[in-house]
């Protein structure tokens, strides 16, 4: 939460730092991935643009988002945006099936 602010958005301090947090994150992602009946989502607390972020600016709505489950399809949410109200209400509709 740092360094976007600091050097910017996609600058190279910034997908460094996704780096490192990928490297920090692998283990337990391989550890989920290996148990049944899983669900794992990560996603950012929010999105930015240049130095900003918090804004009402349409990059700052922007954020990925990867899901694997071995529980529920989620091939519909493929390529739609949402909002995250939207996406916990859709969460709660998939596994109440």
């Amino acid at each position: 939460d740092f360094i976007g602010p600091k050097y910017g958005w996609l600058s190279n301090e910034y997908i460094e730092e996704f780096r490192m947090i990928d490297e920090d994150i692998a283990p337990i992602i391989q550890k989920l991935l290996n148990k049944k009946n899983t669900t794992l989502i990560i996603t950012s607390d929010h999105g930015g643009h240049e130095k900003i972020h918090g804004s009402e600016h349409p990059e700052d709505y922007k954020f990925p988002i990867i899901i694997y489950s071995d529980m529920a399809g989620f091939d519909d949410l493929k390529d739609k945006n949402y909002k995250t109200s939207q996406l916990r209400s859709y969460l709660k509709r998939v596994f109440a099936k």
